[in-house]
C-alpha cells in the first residue's frame, strides 16, 4: 500500500492532475511545506469504479419490482447517502427528474451516479433506459452536478453506461 501511494504521489507531483472519477482513481494533491500528500477521506468509501458502485447496491436488490436508485457523491466521490427515488413494478419504474434531481440538491451533491435493478436478472439496458439516462444527462449537465454513472445491477452481475461508452 505504502509503495502503492509512494506511486501516486511521483505521478501528482509530476502532472498535479486529477484523474477521471470513474474509470481511474482521483486523488487530489494537498502542498505541504515541500512535500506533496495524497488526500483520501478515510470515514466514507470512496465511489471510483463501476464495481464499488455495484458493491454498495447489490444488498439493496430488489427481485419483486424495479426500483430506482441515486447514489449522491461529495467532492471527494465518497458516498454522503444513497437514496430510494422510485419503486415501480415487475418491469416498470416512472422517475420523473424532478424527484431525482431534488433529493440531489438536497443533499449538496457534487456528482450522481443512478441505478436501477432488473428483475429479470437481464442486465441489458432497454431503449426506454436509454432514453431515460439521456434525458437525465442533459439536465444534470444544466444544473452542472454530473452523472458519472448508471447502472442496471442484479443479485450477481450489473451493467455499467460508462464502461460501455454510453455516456
Amino acid at each position: 500500500m505504502k509503495l502503492l501511494n509512494n506511486y501516486f504521489i511521483r505521478i501528482i507531483a509530476k502532472r498535479k492532475a486529477t484523474f477521471n472519477p470513474i474509470s481511474e482513481v482521483q486523488y487530489k494533491s494537498i502542498l505541504i511545506g515541500s512535500y506533496i500528500r495524497v488526500a483520501t477521506n478515510m470515514s466514507m468509501s470512496q465511489i471510483h469504479n463501476s464495481q464499488i458502485a455495484f458493491n454498495l447496491l447489490k444488498p439493496h436488490f430488489n427481485e419483486f419490482c424495479e426500483e430506482f436508485w441515486l447514489i449522491n457523491l461529495n467532492s471527494c466521490l465518497a458516498t454522503p447517502n444513497l437514496k430510494l427515488i422510485s419503486r415501480g413494478t415487475l418491469n416498470f419504474c416512472l422517475v420523473h427528474p424532478r424527484d431525482l434531481f431534488r433529493e440531489a440538491l438536497i443533499a449538496n451533491s457534487y456528482a450522481l451516479i443512478i441505478a436501477h435493478n432488473h428483475p429479470s436478472l437481464n442486465i441489458q439496458p432497454t431503449p426506454e433506459d436509454i432514453k431515460l439516462t439521456n434525458k437525465l444527462i442533459k439536465i444534470s449537465k444544466i444544473i452542472e452536478i454530473p452523472i458519472l454513472d448508471h447502472i442496471i445491477f442484479t443479485d450477481k452481475i450489473y451493467y455499467s453506461f460508462k464502461e460501455n461508452r454510453l455516456i
